[in-house]
């Protein structure tokens, strides 16, 4: 066996926005694929379903008077609603009465909640009760920052604390880090985002002309966006998707592709070996990615 063969990488796409956030245990628990009893279905209802409270509400639809009087629009140019302010009000961190209820993308089991946020379906669990996972748009620093301004004057008055997951801007690092092996045609990684979750997929990988060989590879990714929301990088990652990459004596660069989610740049390293003289200068390929959870090893 001779030649190097070039890095190669296996992509991912999202089954919905946001909801990779929720962390893939979660899920997993939800649904009962760890095989949850109906009394610990209703226990992740009450750690996990973090919804607006009344006053939440009707704080939102207040703001969103006082948005209308002042002349305050969204990035788009579109006049400030309530529903915008509850989609960042989910986000915030609420203190009250001493306590502090902790913001950000939730889940609940059970009836769908109707807080005025976006909740979708996302099955039913082994008990047989309905599971919904909250979708908030990102966040927006501005119209966070319209909130704090105009909440928390008085003893009664909840004070909401700017999110902590605002979108990245400017130069970054990678979005993703990912490792991968293939063996001729079958390919396995795994794989760390930016949000601090895991993954593990695989799939199949094509080396063009030769798929007759085995590799390991190092790969760094970057969404081709200007701006990376929490989450977006979980949602690009989970699911399926489709890659073409080439490469040079181990040193390459491609491009992603996830559906719904857009794409992404990638370089990397790699080594390996082929049958045969003939080198791989292309690959191609697709798989299947599980987001395995929080690792705490986000940046």
């Amino acid at each position: 066996m001779r030649g190097a063969d070039p890095f190669t990488e296996s992509l991912w796409s999202a089954r919905g926005s946001g909801l990779a956030m929720l962390g893939g245990g979660l899920v997993a628990d939800a649904l009962g694929k760890n095989g949850p009893t109906a009394a610990n279905s209703a226990m992740n209802a009450d750690l996990y379903n973090r919804q607006l409270h009344p006053d939440d509400q009707a704080q939102a639809k207040k703001l969103a008077d006082l948005a209308k009087t002042q002349r305050l629009t969204n990035t788009d140019g579109s006049p400030v609603t309530a529903t915008d302010i509850a989609n960042q009000l989910a986000q915030m961190d609420k203190s009250a009465a001493g306590q502090t209820d902790a913001g950000g993308n939730r889940m609940a089991v059970g009836d769908k909640p109707n807080d005025g946020t976006n909740w979708q379906s996302y099955g039913v669990n082994q008990a047989g009760q309905h599971v919904w996972t909250q979708v908030l748009p990102p966040a927006d620093s501005g119209l966070q920052a319209f909130i704090v301004h105009n909440t928390g004057s008085g003893a009664s008055s909840p004070a909401y604390t700017p999110s902590t997951q605002l979108p990245i801007t400017g130069v970054r690092g990678p979005d993703f880090v990912n490792f991968q092996l293939d063996l001729y045609v079958a390919s396995v990684w795994g794989a760390f985002t930016r949000d601090g979750n895991s993954f593990a997929g695989g799939g199949l990988n094509f080396g063009m002309p030769n798929p007759a060989g085995a590799t390991a590879s190092v790969q760094f990714g970057w969404l081709n966006r200007s701006s990376v929301a929490p989450g977006q990088t979980n949602n690009f990652m989970s699911g399926y998707a489709g890659q073409a990459v080439g490469a040079y004596a181990g040193l390459g660069a491609g491009t992603a592709y996830s559906p719904g989610n857009g794409s992404a740049t990638v370089i990397g390293f790699g080594v390996g070996e082929t049958v045969g003289d003939t080198k791989n200068p292309i690959s191609v390929g697709g798989g299947y990615s599980l987001d395995r959870g929080k690792t705490g090893l986000g940046w």
